[in-house]
């Protein structure tokens, strides 16, 4: 059966607020395989490369779980999902160059639900594979919790108080709010120090730039390690789609992924803007709030080469609150 690119689905099947930041078009279930349809608008405030981004294919990956998890696995709308690990491969890199029209993504999956002896859905584990317009382009795997609102908040207020304890919080709490403003507010200082220069991190929207200048910091044991702090503006329309609380995993996958490209380029001399995420592993273990400052920091490998390809391995930890609250592992490279 051919799946349908003609609308997206309700946004509330992929937890998301604006109608423009709906990637999933369709869905089908043969036999416990799931296949989702999704288009990537190629004006994206996201979008700025030759390359489809990687944190709108990591959003199309979490929507595919989300949507079939309330399609066909039957999880009632108003729960929460929660991201707690991701590992992604592209296996063909020049299929996820930008054409002249909208990308067709088709997600191939299968989705484990783990449930209470009541059956209702706590968690679920997917596994699965990406086609950009008919070519396979990206596989992974991922998990997500799912939780009552009850839960959530048990949850959401245990993770904070633990917070709190290893560190007093250092800024006011932000109000998230939902409308553009013209003047900067005290939400988007969360970190010592200002956004790096876009084409430091390779961007070119300094909106979409979301950590400090990254600096390399010399180290008695040579390794090379790079530090920055974590920008958080509550105002982005895809980051921010909706109010929240905490840093969510995509801005923190945002993060590792600047830092990684700022780090590259300073250690072994590539353009910021030349660098796409091959690989990535991430686990996320507490949450990052708001209204405390997060360092990034970044570990650099060698450099290898793989035929046409030059990649360089990374790891970035995020530190909250004098721990790591979440660890990113990425694969670096330069294409032909």
């Amino acid at each position: 059966m051919s799946l349908s690119y003609a609308a997206t689905v309700a946004r509330e099947y992929v937890h998301r607020t604006a109608v423009a930041e709906v990637f999933v078009t369709d869905t089908s279930d043969t036999e416990g395989t799931y296949r989702v349809a999704a288009q990537l608008p190629r004006g994206h405030l996201m979008q700025e490369g030759p390359v489809l981004d990687f944190s709108l294919l990591v959003e199309t990956v979490r929507q595919a779980a989300v949507c079939v998890s309330h399609l066909h696995l039957g999880v009632p709308l108003g729960l929460a999902f929660l991201f707690r690990d991701l590992d992604v491969q592209i296996d063909d890199a020049d299929a996820l160059r930008v054409g002249d029209r909208q990308a067709h993504l088709e997600v191939g999956t299968a989705l484990e639900a783990r449930r209470t002896i009541g059956g209702r859905v706590t968690g679920v584990e997917f596994t699965g594979q990406i086609l950009v317009d008919g070519r396979a382009a990206l596989t992974g795997r991922g998990s997500l919790m799912v939780m009552t609102p009850a839960e959530w908040k048990s949850l959401r207020g245990l993770g904070r108080r633990e917070t709190l304890s290893a560190a007093e919080p250092l800024l006011p709490s932000p109000q998230p709010s939902p409308q553009p403003s013209a003047q900067p507010s005290a939400q988007t200082s969360a970190q010592p120090s200002a956004r790096a220069d876009p084409r430091t991190v390779g961007r070119r929207d300094p909106r979409n730039v979301v950590v400090s200048q990254v600096s390399l910091v010399p180290s008695s044991a040579g390794e090379r390690r790079a530090e920055s702090w974590l920008h958080v503006d509550t105002r982005h329309p895809y980051l921010f789609d909706h109010p929240l609380d905490h840093a969510p995993g995509n801005l923190l996958l945002e993060a590792a992924r600047q830092s990684a490209a700022a780090a590259v380029s300073l250690s072994h001399g590539l353009q910021p803007s030349d660098l796409v995420v091959l690989a990535c592993t991430g686990s996320f273990d507490a949450f990052v709030e708001l209204d405390l400052p997060t360092q990034v920091v970044t570990q650099v490998a060698e450099l290898t080469t793989r035929g046409a390809i030059v990649a360089c391995s990374t790891r970035t930890s995020i530190l909250h609150a004098g721990r790591v609250a979440a660890q990113i592992d990425l694969t670096m490279g330069v294409t032909a």
